[in-house]
């Protein structure tokens, strides 16, 4: 029988009689491969399991359950202003009592910056808008959550703060951002615009409340 990856790793219940030189030489290559891959904290690649690489849990993955505890982070502060009655502009570029978003994560890195801003139009007057924004990990953007219900341009504003919308923004590969956004809301002026307001971070896990009143 050939040795390869598959039969060096497979199971061994009893060691092979000394006689039988060639299963003895697979009995060795199975142990020494078995000890590599403990000892280097390996992940046999036979498990065909995504989530799993060398070494590395992705829990980004769909391979891995979403009970319990989740990966946690904080996010640096958003701001926004109301530069009309019918239209807010939200900061993460430092400007506008802002902070160029950074992010924060358990394992000790920090990720960013990552500047922008976003305008949204079409709103009324003297009406309290929420937003979801999170950044995609996938391609390293900041987004907002539109679906069905949204209103301005673009659709990302609600009238109703939704727990079904906010899910949304915990989607594995997703951070949630700015979560007073989606507790508290922006309300429009009646007339003339709103100063620029610090309306705090957010972040997974513990960080999306943790990161609400932190600021850099």
């Amino acid at each position: 029988m050939p040795s390869n990856a598959n039969t060096k790793l497979r199971p061994y219940l009893n060691a092979p009689h000394p006689a039988d030189e060639q299963n003895v030489s697979q009995f060795y290559d199975w142990i020494v491969t078995s000890l590599n891959t403990l000892i280097g904290q390996q992940v046999p690649p036979a498990l065909g399991v995504s989530g799993l690489s060398p070494g590395v849990i992705n829990p980004t993955t769909a391979a891995l359950l979403s009970s319990g505890g989740r990966v946690g982070s904080l996010t640096t502060n958003f701001g926004f202003t109301a530069p009309s009655t019918t239209s807010v502009k939200i900061f993460w570029d430092g400007t506008n009592q802002s902070t160029v978003l950074r992010i924060y994560r358990d394992d000790g890195s920090v990720a960013g910056p990552f500047p922008g801003s976003q305008l949204v139009t079409g709103l009324l007057a003297s009406t309290t808008y929420f937003f979801y924004p999170y950044f995609d990990e996938a391609t390293q953007r900041v987004l907002f959550v539109s679906q069905g219900g949204a209103s301005g341009s673009p659709p990302i504003a609600y009238t109703k703060s939704a727990i079904a919308v906010a899910q949304q923004q915990i989607l594995r590969g997703r951070i949630p951002l700015a979560s007073d956004l989606a507790v508290t809301g922006i309300t429009t002026p009646a007339s003339g615009t709103t100063a620029a307001t610090n309306t705090g971070g957010g972040g997974g896990n513990v960080g999306v409340f943790l990161g609400r009143k932190l600021s850099q």
